[in-house]
């Protein structure tokens, strides 16, 4: 499994290598045990998918995030193919959104920073991508699980990121 971004020839060399850096963390991350530990344990809401059905378990949320089965009709299995729109909104509070179906992730350059946050925002707006939703559960929703798990795991695994990062950063 891991996070590709299709369209990063469009970006501006500054952006692309920012993604780049955070793809590099984020393909790390799925990949640890600690991350599966992280997700069973986790007290998770709103494990419908699209809000109906029934609601999966810890193991089965796990399972469909390892999947990478976006709800987009070509979606390659096992990839989470992402396609990355900046965009600028200053006095917004909105760090990110998706669609469903839908393979773009839409970011606002107010809160593209660290490889860390891009990472972030990633892998919480691929969570949408495959049908989880948060309305209203900010602590127990898949999407804003994902977010602490991915910063926890980052700091405990990928140092080595943000210092590559920061070297590039101030070369």
């Amino acid at each position: 499994m891991k996070f590709t971004v299709g369209n990063l020839s469009k970006l501006h060399e500054w952006d692309r290598k920012k993604i780049e850096f955070a793809l590099q963390g984020l393909n790390r991350i799925i990949l640890l045990p600690q991350f599966r530990e992280e997700m069973l344990k986790a007290k998770l809401t709103e494990t419908k998918i699209d809000g109906v059905g029934a609601a999966l378990d810890n193991l089965q949320v796990y399972q469909r995030i390892m999947s990478a089965d976006q709800l987009h009709p070509l979606d390659k299995l096992s990839e989470f193919d992402i396609d990355v729109v900046l965009y600028r909104k200053s006095f917004s509070k909105v760090v990110g959104y998706t669609f469903t179906n839908s393979l773009t992730v839409w970011m606002n350059r107010k809160f593209f920073g660290s490889p860390m946050g891009i990472a972030s925002n990633l892998f919480h707006e691929a969570t949408h991508q495959l049908g989880f939703l948060h309305n209203g559960s900010w602590s127990t929703a898949v999407p804003y699980v994902i977010n602490r798990i991915t910063e926890k795991l980052w700091d405990e695994h990928c140092i080595d990121i943000d210092l590559a990062y920061e070297k590039w950063w101030y070369s």
